[in-house]
């Protein structure tokens, strides 16, 4: 491999301690880094299946989406422990570094972390002769043969960064990074056969890790444009990681200690990519409920769960639960109104909607349920009071606005909702100003 090859290639990897860097999750917006968790892993199992499908170049675009969303490929435990805690804490000194490994010189965690800490401090060098001195004492460590392998190839002494790479995977054919780097080795040699069979004993043995599957798609791409057979056959990783133990235990930590971080996720826009999270905060909730039940917030949380994951009777269940622990539960109470609404059951979402507007409580969500389960009931002129109620509390409310001039009902009822229309709002007492929808709620926040 020669010097201009070396460069273009092997820099793709990365410096040594970038593989030890945190993931997307941030203390700044703990709930966006988790949603980026799951979508990087669902960008991930689609490049893998097109990857099976010989698609190299749609297999590329969707791994480098996950590289986007997730940088450095970190586990979902480590991304919520990172939410959780808010920032890494600093590295450690060389000078902590060094008397650690003086007190265990046999230790290759330890000499490894010393050399790190003098490449980062800029002592390159010493960083070099550090691992040197550790290989002599042990020479069939496959991370220590890496990491020199790693720094060489930074100072441009790429020959001898191969035979480190090589000697890696002798010792570790499991070794991946040790395979990526080697593969890019042989991808420098415009040999993308043989870089294709090391990605892809790469992919096998870390399925989530985008970075590797994107150079996949690339050296496959290479390897059929030189006119190489490629087959490739791989397994998607799980969709999901509800029984990952540390992962669980992270989100469960912070579900209790901060039971709005529920509410926050629950919140962003999800789709069809974000069902792994919805199985893990299911049970991170209900553990959490296991030692605090009696936590109306915690069961309503759980219905919408369960109803996001049409699991519609366990979901009336918990919500049913929440308002028994918290009558005046607006959430709640709202829904257990659509679900009575959606079950073709209009008198007991009146029920529950009468509970709410009992307590003092105005919504324009409410009044337009309401007006909903009388027009079910065939009440046509107390359908038109609640929808006309709806819109004084916000004279925007196009559902309800439409719902008014939809009804079958006197002309004297069609007149008004003209009326309303016209005049761009909601109808008030003379010389009363109509509500302003930026300070009437239409829908109640969170309890």
């Amino acid at each position: 491999m020669n010097t201009a090859q070396a460069q273009t290639v092997l820099p793709q990897a990365g410096g040594p301690a970038g593989r030890r860097r945190c993931g997307p999750a941030t203390s700044a917006d703990p709930v966006r880094a988790l949603q980026a968790f799951f979508r990087a892993r669902y960008a991930v199992r689609r490049g893998i299946c097109l990857l099976n499908a010989a698609r190299y170049d749609a297999a590329a675009e969707a791994f480098q989406q996950a590289r986007v969303l997730n940088p450095t490929a970190t586990s979902l435990a480590r991304c919520l422990a990172a939410c959780h805690r808010g920032a890494d804490r600093p590295a450690d000194t060389a000078a902590e570094t060094g008397r650690a490994l003086a007190d265990n010189p046999s230790d290759a965690c330890c000499a490894i972390r010393h050399a790190l800490t003098l490449w980062t401090d800029g002592r390159g060098a010493e960083a070099i002769r550090a691992l040197r001195d550790a290989i002599e004492r042990a020479p069939n460590d496959a991370e220590l043969q890496f990491q020199l392998g790693v720094m060489l190839a930074t100072h441009h002494q790429w020959e001898e960064a191969e035979l480190r790479f090589a000697q890696a995977v002798a010792i570790d054919k499991n070794h991946v990074d040790a395979l990526v780097y080697l593969a890019l080795c042989h991808g420098a040699r415009q040999e993308p056969q043989q870089a294709v069979r090391l990605l892809h004993k790469a992919v096998q043995r870390r399925p989530d890790d985008a970075r590797i599957g994107l150079l996949l798609a690339q050296a496959a791409r290479a390897a059929q444009d030189s006119g190489d057979a490629v087959c490739l056959r791989l397994v998607k990783p799980p969709d999901v990681e509800a029984d990952d133990p540390d992962a669980l235990a992270a989100l469960t930590e912070r579900v209790s200690d901060d039971p709005d971080f529920v509410d926050a996720l629950l919140a962003l826009p999800w789709g069809d990519a974000d069902r792994g999270i919805y199985l893990l905060l299911l049970e991170a909730v209900r553990q959490v409920l296991a030692r605090q039940g009696e936590h109306a917030d915690l069961h309503y949380q759980c219905g919408v769960i369960l109803d996001r994951l049409g699991r519609s009777r366990e979901s009336l269940s918990q919500t049913r639960r929440a308002v028994e622990l918290d009558p005046t539960h607006t959430r709640a109470l709202i829904e257990l109104a659509h679900a009575c609404q959606r079950a073709n059951r209009p008198e007991e979402a009146l029920k529950w909607l009468h509970q709410i507007t009992g307590l003092g409580r105005e919504y324009a969500d409410v009044y337009y349920l309401l007006g909903n389960a009388h027009r079910q009931l065939g009440s046509i002129e107390k359908a038109a009071t609640a929808y006309r109620k709806a819109l004084r509390l916000n004279r925007h409310y196009e559902d309800a606005r439409r719902a008014l001039e939809s009804l079958p009902q006197e002309p004297h009822l069609r007149h008004s909702g003209v009326r309303q229309r016209q005049a761009g709002g909601a109808s008030s007492p003379k010389g009363t100003p109509a509500p302003d929808p930026a300070t009437t709620p239409q829908s109640p926040p969170p309890a």
